[in-house]
């Protein structure tokens, strides 16, 4: 492209739009397959034309994507609107249009929450991190850290449209999407009294590196769904082979494409614990399993977690699972498929709603939800160690108690003359 041509619209719409498309199956590549290599190289090229646009020239290219977009909804048979919110959170991210609604960000956790009593078990209740040996200490642990993974909102994933359909397995999280807010980073930090927190991105997951003390603890989970056909592509059954057997493809790729990070940011953190919920969980489980660092994974601690390869794969990495009678996901990808749950530890808790629920909690639909709930984990593994300070909504009342006063500042600024 030269000065004199000027920009290269039609180059650009296209491209956007192919990065916008989904992943075409690619089951006989070994590794990261090619088309996650062309997206990435297209993805640099398309940010560096971009960068020397004029304002004018985005106007202009922002209306191509957007037209031509709303051509192939109606030529593939996709919902225009969500063909439109899909774009929009694309040209978001490229820089080519402004966020709709500016993010909310809380300051200070509840005085009193799981993370705020992190260092009663890492350090003065006796629990030895150090070792193998099942505790169900860690267990409890591991999954407060893990919920905690589900209030930090990154940039992109509040780019969403709020008009789609969502499936955060988090009320915390669900809460803070809704509103287009998240705590920040720093007040994660302070209320566990914890170091920097790094915070990796890839396409469908988010991994939060946590230094405690002189360990590490990687909390992996999905990123937001966009809509329920993400989420069942992120279980999409197709197998990619390694040197050990084969591994569910699209979680292998994007743990394999982050792996250098992760390991860079743990550096020589001893022990190491990787965990994580629902998606996060299956990733958690490749990372310990492929993980190049100097420091070997602890036995992981997996809560609700999908199938994430085959019997070969499986059974060599002995993991900790917990899920809820009900629950949907650790019954996926199915067997026949060829995955298996062989090496896992699995502790399955009864699914029960909460004493004084109303009749809604017994619908099915409100079971299923429950029993994938990061917050019902989270209480479960409390009762089997008797820890019942917090209840599931210690972070959701918090929230709620912010927004709105939030809300209130804002109507009074409003007001004033």
């Amino acid at each position: 492209m030269s000065e004199v041509d000027g920009p290269d619209f039609d180059w650009l719409a296209k491209a956007i739009l192919y990065l916008d498309s989904p992943r075409p199956p690619n089951p006989n590549h070994p590794g990261v397959s090619s088309d996650d290599d062309l997206r990435r190289e297209l993805a640099r090229e398309v940010s560096t034309r971009i960068s020397v646009l004029s304002a004018a020239d985005k106007r202009a290219l922002v209306a191509i994507v957007l037209q031509t977009g709303a051509l192939r909804s109606t030529a593939t048979g996709m919902e225009e609107q969500i063909r439109h919110a899909r774009l929009t959170k694309r040209l978001v991210s490229l820089g080519l249009r402004e966020r709709v609604q500016p993010i909310s960000e809380l300051h200070s956790l509840p005085a009193a929450s799981p993370l705020s009593r992190i260092w009663h078990y890492f350090g003065n209740a006796g629990v030895d991190w150090a070792s193998n040996q099942r505790d169900e200490r860690k267990a409890y642990m591991l999954a407060c850290l893990s919920e905690i993974a589900y209030l930090y909102l990154t940039d992109r994933e509040l780019e969403q449209d709020s008009r789609l359909r969502l499936y955060i397995p988090s009320r915390a999280g669900r809460l803070l999407h809704r509103n287009h807010a998240r705590f920040t980073i720093q007040a994660l930090q302070r209320a566990g009294e914890l170091g920097e927190i790094s915070v990796i991105q890839s396409d469908r997951f988010a991994f939060f590196v946590l230094p405690i003390g002189n360990m590490a603890v990687i909390a992996v989970r999905g990123t937001v769904m966009t809509d329920r056909r993400d989420w069942f592509a992120d279980l999409d059954a197709l197998k990619v082979a390694a040197p050990n057997g084969f591994y569910h493809r699209g979680f292998y790729d994007e743990a394999h494409d982050k792996l250098a990070d992760l390991v860079k940011a743990v550096g020589n953190a001893t022990p190491l614990h990787i965990t994580g919920h629902s998606l996060g969980a299956a990733m958690a489980s490749i990372l310990c399993s492929i993980w190049t660092g100097p420091v070997k994974p602890m036995t992981p601690y997996v809560f609700s977690s999908p199938r994430f390869g085959t019997k070969s794969v499986a059974k060599r990495l002995p993991r900790y699972a917990y899920m809820k009678q009900g629950d949907l996901v650790p019954g996926l990808p199915p067997k026949w498929m060829g995955y298996s749950d062989e090496g896992a530890d699995m502790t399955i808790f009864p699914n029960k709603a909460p004493p004084g629920s109303g009749w809604q909690e017994q619908l099915w639909f409100r079971k299923k939800l429950r029993a994938h709930s990061i917050e019902q984990m989270r209480v479960t593994l409390a009762s089997e160690i008797a820890d019942r300070e917090f209840g599931a909504d210690c972070y959701t009342t918090q929230i709620a108690a912010a927004i709105k006063q939030m809300q209130a500042k804002s109507d009074e600024l409003k007001k004033a003359p």
